[in-house]
């Protein structure tokens, strides 16, 4: 169910996962970044992105900070379409959650890393609203091995 990739340098990692809540009088989103694997084969496929990969809470959990320390230095940003600029688009919350919970009308299991975003841009803001922009996505780069 999961893959091998002998691969000497980091990879591109691109996953789409959909908003779960629209907050469109404050210009609000909240949306999965990134969802865990329980580490049992038999839910891999179930818990796998967009290249088939299966990342654990843990792994999960140090994505995340990697990604906050990045953003304080002012080495990572939020953009629209993995275009190389940022977007107008603010980081109001980024957390991990410790139980599973329901969000809008997403299940969210724990482990799962979550953002809220405020979406300044009123072209972005009309996409949300009209549901044809519908979810976020991930990019980075990261190592695969098998499991």
């Amino acid at each position: 169910m999961t893959r091998e990739i002998n691969c000497p340098e980091a990879v591109d990692i691109v996953s789409w996962l959909p908003i779960c809540k629209v907050d469109a009088p404050q210009r609000l989103i909240t949306a999965v970044v990134l969802e865990p694997w329980d580490g049992d084969p038999a839910t891999a496929e179930e818990s796998m992105d967009s290249q088939d990969d299966v990342v654990t809470a843990e792994e999960i959990e140090k994505a995340m900070i990697r990604f906050m320390k990045k953003m304080a230095k002012g080495d990572a940003f939020l953009g629209f379409m993995h275009g190389d600029d940022p977007a107008d688009l603010v980081l109001i919350e980024n957390w991990q959650t410790r139980v599973d919970m329901t969000l809008g009308d997403e299940e969210v299991k724990a482990g799962t890393w979550l953002m809220t975003i405020f979406v300044a841009d009123d072209e972005l803001q009309a996409g949300v609203e009209s549901g044809e922009l519908d979810g976020l996505s991930i990019r980075g780069k990261g190592f695969s091995t098998a499991v």
